[in-house]
């Protein structure tokens, strides 16, 4: 097995992959420690497990996600919020609004901000949750908005 190195400008911000020893590509196993938001780290990938998986011809990968101590974030969907049904396609359940959604509650809770921006299911143009009123923010203004506070 071999580990690539992560390299980021910011420490959260990785992913960590091992890679089976193999001469064809491999499976992948998605690593997302626990901590409910409020920490933990990828490090605590269990050295068995990714022993066991490279045995087997399966790679790994961790990653970090946000925690209290991280900076706010923007989630932009190109994907209409319409309800999930049992006719819903698995791409459009993974690629859903309302994980952006979920995840904005969860950041609320913890003080951060997050703004969620989707399509609107009755008229089809891009709207914020929590304020569909409002014009939302593009990825661009988002950003200069950020730098503009921490000046």
């Amino acid at each position: 097995m071999t580990k690539l190195d992560s390299v980021s400008l910011l420490e959260r911000n990785v992913i960590d992959l091992y890679i089976a020893d193999s001469d064809k590509p491999t499976p992948l196993v998605l690593y997302i420690h626990g901590g409910g938001f409020k920490g933990g780290d990828k490090k605590t990938i269990s050295q068995g497990a990714l022993k066991s998986y490279a045995a087997r011809g399966v790679s790994m990968a961790a990653i970090n996600y946000l925690t209290k101590d991280d900076p706010p974030i923007m989630m932009s969907y190109g994907r209409v919020n319409e309800p999930i049904t049992a006719e819903t396609s698995v791409s459009d359940i993974v690629h859903h609004p309302l994980f952006g959604v979920k995840l904005q509650e969860e950041m609320e809770k913890l003080g951060l901000e997050c703004l969620v921006v989707y399509r609107d299911a009755k008229t089809r143009k891009s709207v914020q949750h929590g304020a569909p009123e409002q014009r939302p923010l593009n990825s661009v203004e988002f950003v200069i908005k950020q730098f503009e506070k921490a000046r």
